[in-house]
C-alpha cells in the first residue's frame, strides 16, 4: 500500500527515521540482540526456542526490524515498545499481553494476530493489515490506524479511547465493550458494523450520517464516558439531554 507523501517529505522521514533507528540500536543490550538475531533466523527455530523458555523476559524495545517476516511468531508477552516494525509481516502472530506502546507499524501485516490485551498506546498503524485479529481488551488509546484494515476485527472492550480511525475499514468488527471517547472516526467504513454495544462515542468525531444514526438510536453513548477515578463508565446527564434536543447537532469544533 502507498503512501500519499512527497519525495521531498518522504526522503526527510527516512533520514529521521534511519537517525531514530541507530539511536535505538544503542539502547538495546547483546542478551536482546541475540534473541534479535535468533527471531529473525526464522520462526520454526524461534517457536520452539520459545516452547523451551516460555517464561523468559523479552525486552524488545526499540528493535529495529522493518519489514521482518514474521507470520505466526509467538511474542506473547514481549515488551516491542517503541520498535520500528514498519511493513513487518505479524500475520498470526502471537501478541497476547505484549506491549507494543509507540511502536511503528505502519503499513504491517497483523492479519489474524492474537493482540487480546496488548498495550498498543500511542502506536503508529496508519494503513496497517488487522483483519480478523483478535483486539479484545487492546489498549489503542491515541493509537494512529489511518486506512487501517480492521474488517473482522475483535474489538470486544477495546481502549480506542483519542484514536485515529479516519477512513479506517471495520466492517464486520465487534465493537461490543469499545470506547471511542473522542476519537476520530470521520470517513471510516462501518458497513455491517453492529454500533449497538459500543460503550462510548463521547466526544467522538462522527460522520454526519453515522452521529445521527447514534444520536436517534442510542444517544447515551454520546455522553458516556468512563471515569478513571470511579474504575466506571459515567453518563453525563445535563449533556444528555442537550444531545436529546432536535437542535443539537454535534460537537463544536
Amino acid at each position: 500500500m502507498a503512501h500519499g507523501h512527497s519525495p521531498e517529505n518522504e526522503s526527510a522521514m527516512i533520514g529521521v527515521k534511519s537517525a531514530i533507528a541507530f539511536l535505538l540500536l544503542l539502547t538495546i543490550d547483546a542478551a536482546s540482540q541475540d534473541h534479535i538475531d535468533l527471531l529473525t533466523c526464522g520462526v520454526t527455530k524461534w517457536n520452539e526456542w520459545r516452547k523451551q523458555h516460555g517464561n523468559f523476559h523479552l525486552d524488545f524495545q526499540g528493535a529495529v526490524l522493518q519489514g521482518a517476516l514474521l507470520p505466526g511468531a509467538n511474542l506473547s508477552g514481549a515488551v516491542l515498545s517503541f520498535a520500528l516494525l514498519e511493513e513487518a509481516n505479524l500475520s498470526g502472530a502471537n501478541l497476547q499481553g505484549a506491549d507494543l506502546g509507540n511502536a511503528l507499524l505502519d503499513d504491517a501485516d497483523l492479519q489474524g494476530s492474537h493482540l487480546r490485551g496488548a498495550n498498543l498506546s500511542g502506536a503508529c498503524l496508519s494503513l496497517a493489515l488487522l483483519d480478523d485479529a483478535d483486539l479484545s481488551g487492546a489498549n489503542l488509546s491515541g493509537a494512529r490506524l489511518g486506512e487501517a484494515l480492521l474488517d473482522g476485527a475483535n474489538l470486544d472492550c477495546a481502549n480506542l479511547q483519542g484514536a485515529h480511525l479516519e477512513g479506517a475499514h471495520l466492517q464486520g468488527a465487534n465493537l461490543r465493550g469499545a470506547n471511542f471517547g473522542e476519537a476520530d472516526l470521520r470517513k471510516a467504513i462501518l458497513w455491517g458494523t453492529d454500533l449497538q454495544f459500543v460503550a462510548s462515542f463521547y466526544r467522538a468525531k462522527l460522520d454526519t450520517e453515522v452521529l445521527y444514526q447514534v444520536k436517534s438510536q442510542w444517544p447515551e453513548k454520546l455522553a458516556t464516558a468512563w471515569d478513571q477515578s470511579k474504575k466506571g463508565w459515567v453518563i453525563d446527564k445535563a449533556l444528555l439531554e442537550q444531545i436529546r434536543k432536535p437542535e443539537w447537532r454535534g460537537w463544536p469544533e
